[in-house]
This record gives structure tokens, sequence and C-alpha cells, in this order.
């Protein structure tokens, strides 16, 4: 890899807008851009390098407004891996003929992605990736081909080792035969010796039987069927090494060479949000909790989702809903069903009951927040500690969204008050939602992913226990999470028609769930602890075939699992099931092989969840509408 031409614009202190391009070095009479780059041991057919670009000289008060840097001497191969911003954002390799339009007629979907401050132009072949991507030969395994013997395919890695500072897109244009990296330095007021780019380039050419070496002593040997784990090995453990010298004593202590915690087994639980939504209370939170445990399921967690709180905002004050908590000894406290949010002391005694009768009954408490973010009926709102713009419309809270003022002390300070209560009250995971939201827009002189970093940190200081992220643009939250979601909400129902047509890539959809866990599955172990979110045992509008896959694919590529069916509803046959499930076995996914579009084979190191013998050890999975590969529309086998 090399770096070719580069284009930088920017305003200066009188807001005059100036344009800097050519090959590094460059330097006019205000800014100076300077390249620097590492060379890396090769070792076997892997080869690797990292380039990046500085500031060498910058006059007080510019603020950058775009900068782009052309990529040489990398491999553009048939498939590319758009790699969606946030845990939502629909992830899939495409092709030359494919296009990755943005989205439409619904505006206010658009503060979900990166719809605002990314150019889409829709043509085919013009595809981007967030943080990340590879290229790779082929679409997959030839028909009659599994997995295991596709040798032959060569891969491209490429990630960007500075998303603290910048965010960074890669670009592709296979009718030019281009490819680019845009870095979002919109709102940088810089400084000499400012880092803007820092990026890695990994390649392990196609051919059969190559040696590869693990890049860390963890997780199965790379062999000549998962060249793509290798490279995403060794850019991990660049990457655990760049952040570890960011964030200092302050450091988690993650697996040898990954960005992940050290867990005993995959953590499996059970949270309220499919089966109760917004009308949750603590007396079914207590009911669930009670029928878990005389069921004698070895569950790791039971997670209260959203509608515990008064307002999405006002996480200090809780819903009527939630009087009348049940400590593990018995009653709770009096504190009688209101008409009105409860607040003060009698919030902080029942989310203790609460968070006891839980723990009482086997399982950690967890608790969803939405630690950045407030509606326009919460107190946070009122009190102005919102930003003027909008982070998009919830029809369940009916309310715009709207991100809170990290700029302010009060509201930092309200943000650790919130996390400091939350550990009082004994809830030892947080699922903290809405996370996107601090990166909306660059202010102050620092560009978003700086904005958003900053945030997560602040959640990482307060946040009790362990950490699952949700809906966060990734980069930001490598190494500050201890699970991530990296897929969309699942569903009772396979996919939205109208948010497809709305080209809408953070949709509630199994469809787009499962396609963008499978095709971030390399994440799980190495970046993240995935979470592919919920399967779905009982009542629904997805057919047989459709409620198995979401199953096999979930419990096989997840990192961890939850469900949030009743069980006392289940019939005996989804009863069964379901302690089949838990504990969820160890399990390694070797590699995830997309054969055609949307028809997957995912080989796996260990037997499958749900007890099938599985000689092969491949799970086959088609969320095509038509059949193809032997299986028929949206189903799943092993074997």
């Amino acid at each position: 890899m090399r770096l070719g031409e580069v284009r930088l614009e920017y305003l200066t202190r009188a807001g005059r807008l100036e344009r800097l391009e050519g090959l590094l070095p460059l330097r006019d009479s205000l800014v100076g851009l300077e390249p620097f780059g590492i060379g890396l041991p090769t070792s076997g057919p892997v080869s690797s390098v990292e380039a990046g670009l500085r500031l060498s000289a910058a006059e007080p008060g510019l603020r950058f407004v775009r900068l782009a840097v052309e990529l040489g001497g990398i491999n553009l191969r048939d498939r590319f891996l758009a790699n969606g911003f946030q845990s939502w954002s629909e992830t899939r390799l495409l092709g030359p003929d494919d296009r990755l339009p943005g989205v439409r007629l619904l505006g206010f979907l658009r503060p979900y992605g990166d719809y605002n401050w990314v150019d889409y132009d829709g043509r085919p072949g013009r595809l981007h990736s967030h943080w990340l991507t590879y290229t790779v030969d082929g679409g997959g395994p030839a028909p009659g081909r599994t997995a295991a013997s596709e040798s032959g395919r060569g891969v491209t890695f490429l990630g960007s080792l500075n998303e603290a500072n910048a965010y960074t897109v890669f670009r592709a244009d296979y009718r030019a035969g281009r490819l680019w990296a845009e870095i979002d330095v919109e709102g940088w007021e810089p400084s000499p010796g400012d880092v803007l780019a820092h990026l890695f380039w990994a390649e392990a050419p196609a051919g059969e039987g190559h040696p590869l070496p693990s890049a860390v002593g963890h997780g199965p040997q790379p062999t000549a069927d998962n060249l793509l784990l290798a490279l995403v090995r060794a850019y991990t453990a660049r990457l655990a090494e760049v952040t570890r010298n960011e964030l200092g004593r302050g450091a988690p202590d993650w697996a040898t060479g990954t960005l992940v915690p050290r867990l005993p087994h995959r953590p499996g639980g059970w949270n309220s949000w499919y089966n109760y939504y917004t009308r949750v209370t603590a007396k079914d939170i207590l009911s669930e909790a009670e029928t878990l445990r005389s069921t004698g399921l070895p569950l790791d967690f039971v997670q209260i989702d959203d509608g515990w709180q008064a307002a999405v905002g006002d996480w200090l004050e809780l819903s009527p809903r939630f009087a009348g908590a049940t400590h593990a000894g018995g009653p709770a406290s009096p504190a009688t069903r209101a008409p009105t949010a409860i607040k003060g002391p009698v919030t902080n005694q029942v989310m203790k009951d609460l968070a006891s009768a839980i723990h009482y009954k086997g399982f950690e408490p967890g608790l969803w927040v939405a630690p950045f973010v407030a509606v326009r009926q919460s107190e946070a709102h009122a009190r102005g500690w919102t930003r003027p713009w909008k982070a998009g419309w919830n029809p369940g809270w009916g309310s715009s969204i709207y991100p809170l003022d990290l700029s302010r002390p009060e509201v930092t300070d309200y943000v650790r008050q919130v996390g400091e209560a939350i550990y009082e009250w004994g809830f030892g995971l947080v699922k903290a939602d809405f996370l996107y939201a601090a990166a909306l827009r660059p202010w102050g002189g620092r560009t978003r992913a700086q904005r958003m970093r900053e945030a997560v940190r602040l959640l990482r200081e307060v946040a009790p226990g362990r950490l699952l992220a949700c809906r966060a643009p990734l980069a930001s939250a490598a190494g500050l999470c201890d699970y991530n979601r990296l897929g969309a909400d699942t569903a009772p129902t396979w996919e939205s028609k109208l948010l497809s047509f709305c080209r809408y890539r953070e949709r509630v959809s199994n469809l787009g769930a499962l396609r963008t866990v499978l095709g971030r599955w390399f994440m799980n172990g190495t970046l993240f602890v995935l979470d592919p979110d919920v399967f779905i045992l009982g009542k629904s509008r997805l057919t047989p075939a459709q409620r198995r896959t979401l199953y096999e694919v979930t419990t096989t590529v997840g990192g961890m699992q939850s469900f949030s069916d009743s069980v006392a509803g289940l019939d005996p046959e989804a009863r069964t099931f379901l302690a089949r499930t838990f504990p969820l076995p160890p399990l390694e996914v070797r590699v995830v092989s997309e054969e055609r579009p949307d028809l997957f084979a995912v080989r796996v190191g260990s037997p499958a969840p749900s007890g099938t013998p599985t000689p092969a050890n491949v799970l086959r999975v088609n969320l095509s509408p038509r059949t193809q590969g032997g299986l028929a529309p949206h189903d799943a086998h092993w074997g």
C-alpha cells in the first residue's frame, strides 16, 4: 500500500475556503502535510504495512472541512466489504454491479446512519465501508464446493488505527479501478503534529496450502480456508497496542492480542424487550425471573429493557409501572403505584429491591439506558440540556430524539450521577443504546469521532460491571465495551417492506440483522464479543424455516445470546429446545463464506448448539426468498 494524491480543504481564520492537493509531502503558507510509514515483518505469505498522514505545520485558527487520500498498490478484488457505520447498519460483501443507495423518503431516519455526512451516489460499483474493509477473490466457493475447500482465494484487508481522532471511510469505484480513503476531519481545529490518518494494510495472496501464522496465541490456527481471520488478528493485535497507548492505565484487561474481555464462557440471558416492549412493569420482571429460576435454566443475566424510566433522558425517575417492586426476602418498602413518575429516595429503594430480587433468583441484573439522548417530554430537555438538532424520531416514544449537550459540565455530571445510581442499585450489566447520537455533528473544534470517543470513554468510566453497546459507531466502541450489538434488532416478522423500500440500512429486520452478523462474523472474539440479538421461539409471524434460521445463526455466530420469550407461555417442544440451548457451548466460527448472494456457509470448530450431529460442522444458510443451494427460502440446516 502507498499513499497517493491527497486533497485537503480547510477554512482559514477569516472563513476563506482553501485547497491543498498533490503528492506528499505537501505545504502551503498555512498548513503542511507529511507521510509516515511503518514496515511490518512479512511472515509466510502474509504481508502488512502501516502508512499515515500527519500535520507538519498548521497556523492557528484553521478549521478542516474534508480530506481524501488515494490508495495505491492495493488489489481491488472481486468483492468489497461495505461495513456500516454503527451497530445496526447493514453490512455486506458487494461487487462491481452492486449499488449502495442512500435512504429515501423518510428524512427523519437520516440521523441514525451516515446519510447526512457520507455521499451515496447509488451508481454500480461505487461502494464505501467504515473503519475497515476487505476485498476478496470470488463470491465464495464454487457450486458444489464447501467453504473448507476454498483455498485459492486471495484477501486484502484495510483498517484504520486512528478512529479516536477521525472516522475513516474506505471507498471503492470498480468501474474506475480506484480505491481511496475519505477522512472525516470536518470541524477539526488542528495543531502541528496531529495524526490525520493511520492506515493498516495486510494481504494474503491466492494459492493452495499457504501455512499462515497465527497473529496471537488465541483461537484456531489460521489455515488456507480462513485467510481473512489471520489478517484480522494481525490488525486487532496492532489496534490493541494503539488503544492501550490511548487509554493508558484505564485500558481494560483484554484477552491477549484482542480488544475483548476474558470471559469464562459465552453468556446467555433473558431481556424484556420483545415480550413487553415499553409496557414492561416491575411485576412482569419479577414474574419472569421467578419462572426462569423455577425451570433451572442456567442463564447469566435478566435484563430490564426500555420502559422502566419516567421518560427517555430522565434516568433517575421511574415509570409508575415500577412501583411496588419486591426484594429478595419479600415485600419492598411501601412504594405504592402512582399516577406520575417516581422520584428521589423511592426510586433508589425500588430499583435496589428489584436488582436484589433478580440477584436472589440467581441472575445478574441488567438495565437498559440511552445515556446520550432525551425526548422532548423529558425534564432533561426542558432544562435545556439537549442540542437543537434531532437524532431521529421514535414512534414508541412519540417524540423526536435529541442528543445531550455533553460540552456542558452539568450534563456530564448528570451522566455520572446516572452511572453511580445504577451501580448503587446493584445492576451489573448495562445495555447502553442510541450511542450514535454523540457523533451527529462536529463541534467545538473537535470531529465527530473525537466527540464520540470522549462520550464512550465517559460511559466506560461510569458504567458498572459489564457494558453492552448498542447503536454505537463501531470504531468508537472498540476496546471500551464488553459486548457490542453487531446487527439490527431482530423481529417477530422477517422483513419490513416499507423500510426496505426506503433503503434504510438501520431498519429492524431479521434479513438485515442476519446479513450483518454474517458479514461481521470475524469481529467476534477479536474486536468485540458479538451480540446478535434474540432468537424467537414463541408467537410471531415467522415461518418455521425463518424461526430456525434466526435461531441457528444467532446461537452459532454470536459471542453471547439472549431471548425474550415468556417460558411459561412456550409449548413443551419449545421449552425443551430452550433447555438444550443454555448454557451456550464453546464455539469457534472459522470462516463464513457467501457462496452466492444471500447463500452462506458457516464453518465451525465445535458441535452445533442445537445438538444436531454435524460431522462436517457447516451451517448452510439461505436468506434469499427463493430456493438455492438445496435450501428452501429463508432456511438453514447443518451438514
